[in-house]
């Protein structure tokens, strides 16, 4: 009650020294601003009973809300980045993990059918939430043949006589070229993919 009665004796002192000011100033540019002034003045004094009871001081209250959205702004922009970050990481995992299953599962058919195993594997898929396969967008794998103890065939050596060494060599870049076609469709089979998805790059022999 006794704050009330303050609010309201400061406040007819201040209408009461206003009201002298202005029979006092000339009617000039000057005193549009000191009425400006004045008015200014009587606005803060009729809200700040308004700070003081939600115990807020007056000249603090807009900068307080300004820097505290800012600042939760940021957070909430830093925490997005996080989760962004985290589940990039997660995802390019997932895709490696299954890359080194599909290895562990193809290389005995490879080694069989082709002669060849697959050394690595790029998988760029969609998976879910909860670690689901739901789309293979790209593959790439990587295949070398295989000698030694691996193979189930070797091919004999022949006798490479002069005029023959580029006539070989084409038949070799086509039998190349149809064996990884072969495998491609191989890929294309047994993930039930689009062959336009699947890229066989062929590495050196394993020696």
């Amino acid at each position: 009650m006794e704050a009330i009665i303050e609010w309201i004796r400061n406040l007819v002192v201040f209408i009461l020294f206003a009201t002298i000011v202005d029979m006092l100033i000339p009617s000039s540019a000057l005193g549009k601003y000191v009425r400006f002034v004045i008015g200014l003045l009587l606005l803060i004094l009729l809200i700040n009973p308004l700070f003081a009871f939600l115990k807020i001081p007056l000249g603090e209250t807009l900068s307080q809300q300004f820097f505290s959205k800012l600042d939760e702004t940021n957070i909430q922009n830093h925490l997005e980045a996080k989760k962004t970050e985290i589940q990039a990481k997660h995802h390019a995992y997932i895709l490696e993990q299954m890359a080194v299953q599909l290895k562990k599962q193809v290389n005995p058919e490879l080694k069989e059918q082709f002669q060849v195993e697959m050394t690595t594997g790029t998988i760029d898929a969609d998976v879910s939430d909860t670690n689901e396969l739901l789309a293979i967008n790209h593959l790439q794998v990587r295949v070398q043949d295989i000698k030694g103890e691996d193979a189930t065939y070797i091919s004999p050596v022949a006798e490479i006589q002069i005029g023959q060494f580029e006539a070989e060599m084409t038949q070799n870049e086509s039998d190349t070229a149809k064996k990884l076609a072969a495998i491609q469709a191989y890929f294309a089979e047994k993930l039930a993919i689009d062959l336009e998805k699947i890229e066989i790059i062929k590495e050196g022999e394993k020696s």
